[in-house]
């Protein structure tokens, strides 16, 4: 069964704030992490997947909202300006 490493998670946030165009890609291997390991039923698996992507969510939480802002508005034809 796969354990949950703080250590890692915490190293995933700080590199999700040091480059936040990356963001939709750590998003989308988590997700076909997830429905990978389901496809195997690996359920343990998908317990840490879960739970990384909870901490991870909860962590950068400023910087997704951010980025879903600016994305929304670039995908609308829109001018997103931020504070």
């Amino acid at each position: 069964e796969a354990k949950l490493n703080d250590r890692k998670i915490e190293k995933l946030c700080e590199y999700a704030s040091k480059n936040p165009l990356k963001i939709p890609k750590i998003n989308e291997n988590l997700e076909q992490r997830c429905y990978k390991d389901l496809r195997n039923e690996m359920f343990g698996s998908v317990k840490v997947v879960l739970c990384i992507y909870r901490r991870f969510l909860s962590s950068c939480k400023e910087l997704l909202i951010w980025h879903l802002l600016c994305t929304t508005c670039v995908s609308n034809n829109k001018i997103c300006l931020v504070d």
